[in-house]
C-alpha cells in the first residue's frame, strides 16, 4: 500500500475498546499503512505498555477529564463532556499531524465515539465505524435506532421481541440490556443512538466488523442502507490464560459442552479459511483499502496508488477460537446478557 495512506484510529482506554482497535492499527500496519492510534489524555499519560510498532505512533484527545474523573458526575454528563472536547481537541489534533506534513487520509472510530465522524466530515475526511462488537449486536442497534422504522423511544420495548431478518426471535431478555427503558444505565442510550443516526446522515457509511461471513451473515444483511464489511477474524481479545479457562468453566462438560467445543472448531477451520488469499476476509480487506484509494485519488489526484491486501495479515488460532465460541454462545442464548454487561462495566473505564 502506498505511504499516502495515514489511517486515524480512535478509541476509549477500557481493554475491550483498545485491544480490538490496537490489533486492527497492526494488521494497517502490515499492509503498510502509517497508523495513528488516538486515546485519552489520561490513558496514555499513565500507560507505559503500549508496543512499539514501525509505521504506528499515538496520540491523544482529551475526554474533558485529563486530570480524574468527576465522582460526582453521571454517565450522561460524562457522555457529553467527552463529544464536546473530544471533537474540538480531535479537531486541533487533525490540524496538527497536517502541519507535520503527514495529513490524515481516513478515520476510524470505536465505540462510543460517534461525533468523531462529524468532524471527519468538517476536515472532509471519509471515515469508518469499527465495531468491536458481533455484528449481530450491530444489527440489533441499527434495528433498535434507524430513524426508518427503529423501536427507540417506544415504551413497551421492556415487553417487545426483535426481528431481524433470518435470525430467530430475540426476547427482551436477549438484547442488550441498557437498551430497556428500566435499565440503571439507560443514560448511554443517546450515544448508542447517535453512533447509528450519524451513519445515516453519511452519505457512504462503512462499518467494519470483527466477525466473518460464513459466521454472521445474516446479521450482515440484515442492516439495510449501510455497509458493513467483515474484517475478523483476528482483530480482538485472546483465547488463552485467564480468559481460556473461563471459557472453558462457561462451556462446561458433558454433551453439551463437547457439541459446544465440536462446533467451535468448526467455526475456527472456517474463519482461518477466510484470511487466506481468496478468502472472504481477505477480499474484503480489498474493499476497505479500494474505498481509501477512491478517496485518496479524489482529496490529492492520487492516480498510482498500488493496493496490496496480500501482506502480513494473518490470524492465529486463539482469535478464531474467543470469537467463534462468543458467537456461538450468542446462538445459543447463553452469552448475550453477559456479554453486553461487561460492555457496560467497560463504560466506566472511558471517564
Amino acid at each position: 500500500m502506498s505511504n499516502h495512506h495515514h489511517f486515524l484510529l480512535l478509541c476509549c482506554p477500557g481493554q475491550g475498546h483498545l485491544n480490538p482497535t490496537l490489533e486492527l492499527a497492526k494488521k494497517l500496519t502490515r499492509a503498510a499503512a502509517h497508523v495513528t492510534l488516538a486515546t485519552t489524555v489520561r490513558f496514555l499519560r499513565r500507560t507505559t505498555a503500549l508496543p512499539a510498532i514501525d509505521n504506528l505512533s499515538y496520540a491523544t484527545f482529551s475526554d474533558g477529564y485529563d486530570d480524574g474523573p468527576d465522582p460526582t458526575a453521571d454517565l450522561a454528563v460524562v457522555m457529553s463532556e467527552t463529544k464536546r472536547a473530544g471533537s474540538q481537541t480531535l479537531a486541533q489534533l487533525l490540524g496538527s499531524i497536517s502541519a507535520e506534513g503527514r495529513p490524515v487520509t481516513f478515520l476510524i472510530y470505536a465505540v462510543l465515539l460517534p461525533w468523531a465522524a462529524a468532524v471527519a466530515r468538517e476536515f472532509h475526511l471519509p471515515s469508518a465505524f469499527l465495531s468491536i462488537q458481533s455484528a449481530t449486536t450491530f444489527a440489533i442497534y441499527h434495528r433498535y435506532f434507524n430513524t426508518h422504522d427503529g423501536l427507540y423511544p417506544d415504551k413497551t420495548t421492556t415487553q417487545m421481541s426483535i426481528k431481524l431478518p433470518g435470525l430467530p426471535l430475540f426476547s427482551p431478555n436477549e438484547v442488550p440490556s441498557f437498551l430497556l427503558p428500566d435499565s440503571p444505565f439507560a443514560s448511554v442510550v443517546p450515544t448508542f443512538q447517535e453512533h447509528i443516526q450519524t451513519l445515516e446522515t453519511d452519505p457512504n457509511p462503512l462499518i467494519l466488523v470483527n466477525t466473518f461471513d460464513e459466521l454472521e451473515k445474516d446479521s450482515i444483511r440484515a442492516v439495510d442502507h449501510m455497509t458493513v464489511i467483515p474484517i475478523g477474524p483476528g482483530c480482538g481479545g485472546r483465547g488463552g490464560g485467564e480468559v481460556g479457562r473461563c471459557l472453558e468453566v462457561v462451556m462446561g462438560g458433558g454433551e453439551r459442552g463437547e457439541e459446544i467445543r465440536r462446533r467451535c472448531l468448526e467455526w475456527k477451520g472456517l474463519g482461518k479459511g477466510t484470511v487466506v488469499e481468496g478468502g472472504s476476509s481477505h477480499k474484503n480487506w480489498g474493499t476497505v483499502f479500494g474505498k481509501v484509494r477512491v478517496n485518496l485519488e479524489k482529496i490529492e489526484g492520487v492516480s498510482n496508488l498500488i493496493v496490496e491486501t496480500d501482506r502480513d495479515i494473518y490470524v492465529q488460532d486463539t482469535d478464531v477460537f474467543y470469537m467463534t465460541f462468543e458467537i456461538d454462545m450468542h446462538r445459543v442464548r447463553l452469552m448475550f446478557v453477559e456479554v453486553l454487561h461487561f460492555i457496560i462495566d467497560e463504560l466506566a473505564k472511558c471517564k
